[in-house]
């Protein structure tokens, strides 16, 4: 388990599908060839960069790896009332093997007033700037 993980809506169903239903003998606890590498409270180095403090999330359906990766980045900028689910729905995500497309993406994060830049613009991406959190690159 990740430490300080996104937690899952009350009223989501993680033991019947998804890989946060898979059963707990499947973890690696303790394990010599898995290490559990504490990323939450890591800092970056010389030869390592790493965002402290980011809180993960597993998806809990097999077609919303998307919604489940653009959870983790709203709420590491404070937008936290949001669900995978309600991201699944404003993303068209489609049933596995689909699941979601750029344009679907882009189009729902522009909704919410964040400032969405996507190589779908036939433009070249500017580097992430720091100084504006709710600049997004797709």
């Amino acid at each position: 388990m990740a430490n300080n993980p996104i937690p899952y809506p009350a009223d989501l169903d993680t033991k019947t599908e998804g890989a946060s239903s898979e059963p707990a003998m499947m973890n690696h606890k303790n394990s010599s060839y898995y290490p559990r590498l504490d990323f939450y409270n890591m800092k970056s180095n010389d030869h390592l960069t790493m965002i402290s403090h980011y809180r993960t999330y597993q998806q809990s359906r097999e077609n919303t790896c998307a919604p489940a990766a653009v959870l983790t980045v709203l709420y590491h900028n404070g937008i936290t009332n949001l669900t995978e689910m309600d991201l699944a729905k404003g993303m068209n995500t489609q049933l596995y093997p689909i699941g979601t497309n750029k344009k679907d993406m882009v189009n729902y994060l522009k909704t919410l007033d964040l400032d969405v830049q996507s190589s779908l613009d036939g433009k070249p991406l500017i580097p992430m700037n720091p100084s504006r959190p709710s600049w997004w690159i797709i």
